[in-house]
């Protein structure tokens, strides 16, 4: 049987069919599609339309009519089917945890199957738990029926990494989960996910959670066509036909904002601003209270908040401009009403194949518009004076 060496996570899709005895038309139709290693591929599309079907063939817990999945250029289907499965991280809904073992124990169920020595493997779980936010002297000992449903989660997401996995598989792996406490969730995961780089295939019926996770976007259509891959602000910006249009719904803009983090944005320094007229004055904690002029600061924008959070901070308002601010709320730049349209508007690059996911780049160098008509430039933030 095969086996994947040094094995880094890239999973393709060559040609996938999946009939199942009986049905007359396929649940997944001739899927091809590539996943580049330390992706996040999320599944989107309407009840019917294979994303699951698709996503348990990588690990055969389904097993394709026709077509193949191959994991780093290896057939799936020439390893044995246990030992690929112990090689990918797969998180359900509903987790799935053992309930009369401990936390610890649950952690190191592939690893004790893989013949690890049991000082390696409570090691390894004590190391996961706290990855995931769980304090491994707090929770270890725990059994599942004394954790909320978000901590349950989490100790399902260390389960599946505990072997190192190069590919995990996540189906709705929050849907469960409380939704104050869900977006967190995606948060912490996705910081997470920068320092282990696994490839993910994560299959959601929530828009914007594909949004938020994925680096692509994989919109099935019924019957188990792949109707687009693109990133997330491709498929927003330019839906491939009028399913994806349908599918992604009117709101596409604002979901396009809730994409990038303000940032990301081209922001006018401090100095520019006190240039322009447009200065702040501090309070003793360095907060802003007041701009140069003599106007009160009625709105701020917080350096991490999403581009649609801050353009509803400033309509709310009414404010054509804002400070940009730190946890603390003293100021690091500002921001405008015209840079949040610019980032809206600049033109975007596609790859040659039309299922690529695009890549997003400025075309030519990126101008920071001015607050009033003078051409602005980038530089060290200053012009803080003290109340």
């Amino acid at each position: 049987m095969g086996r994947v060496d040094e094995a880094r996570g890239v999973i393709e899709f060559d040609g996938v069919t999946k009939v199942y005895p009986g049905a007359s038309a396929p649940s997944v139709d001739r899927l091809t599609m590539r996943v580049e290693a330390g992706e996040i591929c999320a599944l989107v599309g309407p009840s019917g339309s294979g994303k699951t079907t698709a996503m348990r063939m990588v690990n055969r817990l389904i097993e394709p009519t026709s077509g193949t999945i191959r994991i780093d250029g290896v057939d799936t289907r020439s390893i044995e089917v246990e030992t690929l499965r112990r090689s990918i991280g797969y998180v359900i809904q509903q987790v799935g945890l053992f309930p009369h073992r401990t936390v610890l124990d649950n952690v190191g169920t592939v690893p004790r199957l893989l013949g690890w020595d049991e000082g390696r493997i409570r090691a390894r779980s004590a190391e996961l738990l706290d990855l995931v936010g769980l304090d491994p002297s707090a929770f270890g000992a725990r059994f599942p029926s004394q954790l909320s449903g978000g901590q349950r989660q989490r100790v399902g997401v260390a389960r599946a990494l505990a072997a190192n996995p190069p590919v995990m598989l996540m189906d709705e792996p929050f849907g469960a989960i409380d939704p104050l406490v869900r977006e967190q969730i995606q948060d912490e995961f996705l910081k997470m996910q920068r320092d282990i780089s696994k490839t993910i295939i994560i299959v959601t019926h929530d828009l914007d959670e594909a949004m938020r996770m994925g680096d692509k976007v994989a919109v099935l259509q019924e019957g188990g066509v792949l109707a687009q891959l693109a990133t997330p602000e491709h498929l927003l910006a330019a839906p491939a036909n009028d399913f994806v249009r349908r599918f992604v719904g009117g709101d596409s803009t604002l979901r396009r904002l809730a994409l990038a983090k303000v940032h990301e944005l081209p922001l006018i320094p401090l100095d520019v601003a006190h240039a322009q007229g447009f200065g702040l004055l501090v309070d003793a904690n360095g907060v802003a209270v007041q701009w140069a002029n003599g106007s009160a600061v009625r709105a701020t924008v917080a350096i991490d908040a999403t581009l649609r959070t801050a353009l509803g901070d400033l309509i709310a308002t009414g404010e054509q401009f804002a400070p940009v601010v730190d946890a603390g709320g003293r100021p690091l730049a500002v921001v405008t009403t015209a840079l949040l349209h610019g980032w809206l508007d600049r033109p975007l690059q596609t790859g040659p194949d039309e299922h690529a996911a695009a890549g997003i780049a400025w075309h030519g160098t990126p101008s920071t518009p001015a607050i009033g008509s003078q051409p602005t430039h980038h530089g060290v933030f200053r012009g803080i004076a003290s109340a």
